[in-house]
């Protein structure tokens, strides 16, 4: 589906598992129902690892602009810029700290104690061909993060039986599990240590194993359909654009490999592939047969896999073919186009109105062309967001088909034709959102006056939260009820934020728990090699290869790293 709204992209608040290598397992925390100190802001609870994937484990990554500062290493030929990080646990927006006297730690705020800086580990580059996502934390105070054997075993309540070979290989006992603790230790005793003790208590070497990504509609343009997959993991084809359409794209990492998942379902499905060209959904996403790239091609991109080197994901158009297939003849059958997941539309939430705790925030239409403040989020409340060029965008009115605008006396309305007066341009807001500037009279979308006196206008030069504004994605309808309460509960909240270049918007889509924790700033993700999206923190493969600090230069890593997903058209 070709529209001229490409370059908006829907994309999750980054989250990921923090995984050890050496024992396969994930960094969680368990804050005993958010009890505090009473002297402080440290939080009574514990740190730990576990072999499971549960939500205990899974953290927000807040990625600090790249350092200046950059490394080089001799024997690799490799290079690297300083990455600073920032880990908040995602159901309670705790932040991981290094405490005064060097250990690890849980606290409520971020501060300096909460930086760590990712270096990466070169030491597995030869014999480890996902060494690009691997790296060690260090704290602010110079000690790198660990996991030590307690020593202590205990009786688990679960048969033998039911242990996986992933929990097993990491050195435990059938029957039995052993408690391991997360701590620090010098670089120096680093340095020095036995890498031949079985207790490992050297350096912890880690993985992001990220759980979020870029959300898409995924069609083929010569059926226009969309691809589909059921809650029982079978694909198909068609023409809606609801929930079960909806694919999350998740990078892996390996020279830009993604994994696609089912979005609204209980249980997530992975897009995989075999040999023999089928195409089929499976619970497993860490084998190479689940992982895709991207190709641009003429009018679209192609989706490739990466285990059965030059087959293309294809619909099947001869009688007798499978509906889903990998072809090595890649033709128009084999083309896609990706579109956000939120179809460029939106709510438009008064950060001021909000912060008052007022419930009329959102910015409403009518048929006569009035333009007003409303406690809704129905289609009169939604305004589908379109990229006039690159400086300038539209707010269109799905259901009253009109466009935002405004006069020179700062009465705001609505008209039916496209014009001076109904371009905007986005500005960051310090606020947590977004200013909306006219193109024609130079002056802000705002809010004024409080509770029943509050009336939309625009305004001079104020730069204050009556001028900020959210762009509240409107995602399809979860069939999972689980999910609705969850993300009812987190308050599923969109944040555009401009990056580099003019026209690469991110329209995050789970702030909340991310908000609380004061994790925001997400438009640093990019900046810091993020790639568009929930990216991966890999090494650089050639030395003078860093990140790109000028618009120019992001867009065409952009570009050539084909992200954002959705903007296809400007890879």
């Amino acid at each position: 589906m070709i529209t001229n709204a490409m370059e908006f992209p829907c994309v999750e608040a980054t989250r990921c598992y923090i995984a050890e290598k050496e024992h396969g397992l994930r960094l969680c925390y368990n804050n005993h129902n958010g009890k505090k100190q009473k002297d402080d802001d440290s939080i009574v609870g514990t740190l730990s690892f576990t072999s499971s994937r549960g939500s205990e484990a899974e953290w927000y990554v807040h990625m600090e602009t790249t350092s200046t500062h950059s490394f080089f290493h001799e024997e690799t030929k490799l290079g690297q810029e300083e990455r600073i990080l920032q880990l908040a646990h995602c159901q309670t927006g705790h932040f991981l700290c290094v405490t005064s006297e060097g250990g690890v730690g849980i606290q409520a705020k971020p501060s300096k104690d909460t930086k760590w800086t990712m270096e990466n580990n070169f030491a597995t580059l030869n014999d480890d061909p996902d060494c690009k996502a691997s790296f060690h934390l260090r704290s602010s105070l110079g000690k790198l993060l660990r996991i030590t054997k307690s020593g202590q075993k205990k009786n688990k309540l679960i048969p033998e039986g039911f242990l996986s070979p992933a929990f097993l290989q990491g050195g435990l006992i059938p029957g039995t599990t052993c408690e391991y603790q997360v701590s620090t230790v010098d670089n120096d005793d680093f340095e020095d240590e036995d890498n031949s003790s079985a207790e490992s208590s050297s350096a912890a070497v880690f993985e992001l194993e990220f759980t979020s990504g870029e959300l898409c509609f995924v069609s083929n343009p010569v059926l226009h359909s969309q691809i589909r997959c059921n809650p029982l993991g079978q694909l198909s084809l068609t023409q809606k654009s609801a929930c079960q359409e909806v694919w999350r794209f998740i990078e892996v990492g390996n020279g830009g490999a993604l994994v696609i998942a089912t979005w609204s379902h209980a249980q997530t499905f992975y897009l995989s592939s075999d040999g023999d060209g089928n195409v089929f959904t499976t619970k497993n996403r860490l084998g190479h047969n689940e992982r895709w790239k991207l190709e641009r091609t003429e009018n679209g991109a192609r989706i490739v896999s990466v285990a059965h080197k030059g087959r293309y994901l294809s619909v099947g158009n001869d009688d007798g073919e499978a509906l889903f297939r990998t072809t090595t003849q890649p033709n128009d059958y084999a083309k896609w186009h990706t579109e956000a997941a939120h179809s460029n539309t939106y709510h438009l939430q008064s950060i001021f109105v909000t912060s008052l705790k007022e419930d009329a925030p959102y910015i409403s239409s009518d048929r006569k062309g009035r333009a007003s403040l409303s406690k809704h989020k129905r289609d009169w409340e939604e305004w589908k967001l379109e990229r006039f060029d690159d400086d300038y965008v539209t707010l269109y009115s799905k259901k009253h088909e009109q466009y935002l605008g405004s006069n020179s006396v700062g009465e705001v309305t609505t008209t039916k034709k496209v014009g001076e007066w109904s371009l905007w341009s986005i500005e960051q807001s310090t606020y947590g959102g977004i200013y909306l500037k006219s193109k024609t009279y130079q002056r802000r979308l705002a809010v004024v006056g409080e509770g029943e006196m509050s009336t939309l206008c625009t305004t001079k030069e104020q730069y204050s939260s009556h001028e900020t504004w959210r762009l509240e994605p409107c995602l399809p309808f979860f069939l999972s009820p689980t999910k609705i309460a969850a993300m009812a509960s987190a308050g599923v909240l969109g944040l555009a934020l401009t990056v580099a270049m003019p026209y690469a918007l991110l329209g995050i889509v789970e702030v909340g728990a991310a908000e609380a924790a004061g994790l925001t700033a997400l438009r640093v993700l990019v900046g810091a090699g993020m790639v568009g999206t929930t990216g991966v923190c890999v090494v650089d493969t050639d030395p003078s290869a860093a990140m790109p600090s000028s618009p120019t230069a992001m867009e065409d890593y952009l570009v050539a790293s084909c992200r954002p997903i959705c903007a296809w058209q400007n890879w």
